[in-house]
């Protein structure tokens, strides 16, 4: 054995050894309490479950994030808060994360199945202390907090936008591509106008426009848009990694019974205490809830059956061989670091037939305001879950359940006993400035307009300082367009002007004033222009249409 490795190896023990000393001295001071000491301390709890409350609170520092070098870098958050409620990007502009995991909801979603631009098969989870995750997603087919966050940008049932257009999006918008150069020094040249669109790799359907026109790029632009597209993940994570719940009356509570304060002791109800003596004792809660974000971080097959009637859900079986083809996972060539010691998860997971309907264990911190419940949002209520764990009454729709669940047969005081202790487990954000939108990014509202048949055609609208416009159109055949103000001084920013069958326009008033579409016919076979315009801003700022010529209708 080299003198490395011996060292390490008694470092090793001595940090587990401080470790236990740790807990078994928490231990002590709890194991001489009883009701006689605190009497707000309505329930005795054996030496076992004393142990187990050790472990349970408080939650410790927040976790490096080692292949995202700027996961705590203060701009990332900044950055990242914004790219959580962008939506322009997404093929309707009108889809963004917080869509899913809306802030008004506790970052989760009221529906039992999540809607973007459609109905997804799962319930979008809540995001709470994610920084404290192994694996993401309910079948773990993400490896970081930043890897997750790209997956929902291109979901045909999402967001359904692709990383061409998503990086086009932060380099050309003046914004967004200023916050992201003070976190990432700077943007790669790159001509954007020469690119496709929409691009992104879709292995499943080798066939799609999208698909086709990712592979037609040089391998230099697809490393470009893929080193973009990876970073914009990375802020996500930088703002996502502030989302902590962290201090519950269950916290004071324990706090308390180390301190000896009745008044801590007391932020536990005795409902809520003998709620937690079944969780830490005969219900076996902790084999999967345990530490201090209340979950193994790992997966579980508990014996759902198909539910909606739907294809039964692979789950974890499905989810390993995703996560270890995945460019952007921790061992690619977007990771920051990608050593063995940071991606060993990653490199020995295997695939085993008993990962076949288990799904992630998810934290229960904030768990009774982030309804409903389950992969699929089955369980309306926490109630619902805690009688489906009382009786296990379904049969696995695929796999086995785990045999360390059996029947509990709770009775309706213990059930209520037990949701009151969940309950417990709720509490403030630590930054809660994090849950409302940035300033910058309003909500949008849509004028469409067809111009048909027409040699020419023009659409002239008065804004006010700080609107945003943005206009996409195609048509059947290459027109002339441009896009310009009528004022002398120039006061609104040209963006775009081009020949083609089809184009992006953006700009970004500085200042009042006048601006124009104008559209003209260049081909014998044009049969139509259409064209959808996106207003953004303070919409009591933003004013009516100046006039429209009649080519337009």
């Amino acid at each position: 054995m080299s003198r490395l490795l011996v060292l390490l190896t008694v470092l090793l023990l001595t940090l587990g050894l401080a470790l236990l000393e740790g807990c078994d001295s928490k231990t002590a001071r709890l194991s001489s309490l009883g009701p006689e000491d605190i009497s707000t301390l309505s329930v005795a709890f054996s030496p076992e479950e004393l142990q187990i409350l050790t472990t349970l609170s408080p939650l410790g520092p927040l976790p490096d994030s080692p292949t995202n070098r700027v996961a705590d870098h203060p701009e990332a958050v900044d950055l990242g808060k914004v790219l959580f409620f962008e939506s322009r990007w997404s093929r309707n502009r009108e889809v963004s994360c917080a869509t899913c995991h809306d802030p008004q909801h506790s970052f989760s979603d009221p529906q039992p199945r999540s809607v973007g631009l459609s109905r997804t098969k799962r319930n979008a989870p809540a995001l709470w202390n994610l920084a404290w995750n192994r694996w993401y997603f309910w079948d773990g087919r993400a490896d970081s907090l930043w890897s997750q966050s790209l997956k929902p940008l291109e979901h045909e049932d999402e967001m359904g936008s692709t990383r061409v257009r998503i990086a086009r999006f932060v380099a050309t918008d003046p914004e967004l591509s200023g916050l992201y150069q003070k976190v990432f020094s700077g943007l790669p040249s790159m001509n954007w106008d020469e690119l496709p669109r929409d691009a992104c790799p879709k292995p499943s359907a080798i066939d799609h426009p999208h698909h086709l026109a990712w592979h037609s790029l040089p391998e230099a632009d697809k490393m470009v848009v893929n080193q973009i597209f990876a970073n914009i993940g990375k802020a996500i994570e930088a703002y996502e990694r502030t989302l902590v719940i962290r201090k519950t009356p269950f916290d004071r509570f324990v706090a308390g019974l180390l301190t000896r304060n009745k008044e801590e002791v007391a932020s536990l109800s005795p409902k809520a205490q003998r709620g937690l003596k079944i969780f830490a004792g005969k219900g076996q809660c902790t084999l999967c809830h345990h530490g201090p974000n209340f979950t193994d971080r790992e997966f579980h097959n508990i014996g759902l059956d198909e539910g909606s009637g739907e294809a039964a859900d692979l789950g974890r079986f499905a989810g390993i061989d995703e996560v270890k083809v995945d460019p952007f996972n921790g061992l690619g060539p977007y990771s920051d670091n990608r050593s063995e010691p940071s991606n060993r998860s990653l490199r020995y997971v295997a695939r085993k037939p008993a990962n076949l309907g288990e799904f992630k264990t998810p934290s229960l911190r904030n768990v009774a305001r982030t309804p409903p419940y389950m992969h699929d949002g089955r369980f309306s209520t926490l109630g619902d879950v805690l009688q489906y764990y009382s009786e296990l009454d379904q049969e696995a729709a695929l796999g086995h359940r785990e045999e360390a669940l059996t029947p509990l047969h709770l009775s309706p005081e213990e059930l209520a006993d037990l949701e009151a202790f969940l309950e417990s487990l709720s509490g403030d954000p630590e930054n809660p400035e994090m849950m409302t939108p940035p300033k910058r990014s309003p909500l949008p509202r849509t004028q469409a307009w067809k111009l048909s048949l027409a040699e020419f055609g023009e659409v002239d609208f008065q804004i006010k300082e700080g609107a945003e416009v943005f206009a996409e159109f195609q048509a059947s055949a290459p027109v002339a367009w441009d896009c310009h103000t009528h004022t002398d001084d120039n006061t609104i920013r040209i963006i775009n002007s081009g020949h083609n069958d089809r184009g992006v326009l953006t700009l970004r008033a500085p200042a009042d004033g006048v601006f124009c579409f104008l559209f003209s016919n260049t081909g014998p076979t044009l049969d139509s222009i259409e064209v959808s315009v996106t207003l953004r801003g303070d919409f009591t700022r933003i004013l009516e249409w100046k006039h429209q010529r009649p080519s337009f209708k």
